[in-house]
């Protein structure tokens, strides 16, 4: 689905195509953007955005160890959100915070580091009780010693691209990825949950190692 028409950039609601950073940009060559994704839910007449504090304390701190450095406090960004959210159709969306360098400097150092952060939309479904059918993906899921995958840096995703691409191409909705020892990981677009004995098993969060652990449901 094609993202929103207008996004917030560095506290203000500017057309999608002013955020485009430049062609040479270390962000667009080298994958090093750091974006978290949120859901904002329309319950009738207002809207409810999950958990918005916590991914935006993840994607600041993910864009702190990336050398992205916000300006922006919590605050700032929840209530960019939330102007944001005021120019959208009332349905649900999918939020992403972006914080990248617009530059024109293609290699690993930057001199002149230019940063933005910005928020724009995507429509979402919802309330979706359709079953996926998965593969298990020969991609295999990189590991977080090669990219940190709490960070959600923009250039590890590619990953999960070549995963879902090669599902899609065998005819499945998703891939399931394994990690460098075969443990399963996750799908390349989602966690993944198994139901046993009365008990929720999903892989660690933490990004260390991927051994099921348990949750009582």
């Amino acid at each position: 689905m094609i993202a929103s028409s207008y996004v917030w950039l560095n506290d203000e609601i500017v057309p999608r195509q002013q955020a485009d950073p430049s062609v040479a940009s270390n962000t667009l060559n080298l994958g090093t953007a750091v974006f978290d994704g949120i859901m904002a839910y329309w319950n009738r007449d207002h809207w409810l955005v999950h958990r918005g504090g916590e991914h935006v304390r993840r994607f600041l701190d993910g864009s702190r160890k990336m050398g992205l450095d916000q300006s922006w406090t919590e605050s700032d960004l929840l209530t960019g959100i939330d102007r944001l959210l005021d120019t959208l159709p009332p349905r649900t969306h999918y939020l992403r915070p972006l914080a990248y360098r617009r530059s024109a400097e293609v290699f690993f150092h930057v001199t002149d580091e230019q940063r933005s952060t910005c928020v724009f939309a995507v429509p979402a479904r919802r309330d979706v009780d359709a079953p996926l059918s998965c593969e298990l993906s020969p991609v295999q899921r990189v590991h977080h010693r090669a990219i940190p995958v709490g960070w959600k840096i923009s250039g590890a995703y590619a990953n999960s691209y070549l995963a879902e691409e090669h599902a899609r191409s065998a005819g499945f909705d998703t891939g399931l990825m394994l990690d460098r020892v075969g443990r399963i990981a996750e799908t390349s677009s989602s966690n993944v949950f198994f139901v046993q004995d009365g008990e929720l098993i999903t892989p660690r969060l933490d990004g260390d190692v991927f051994p099921g652990i348990t949750r009582r449901l």
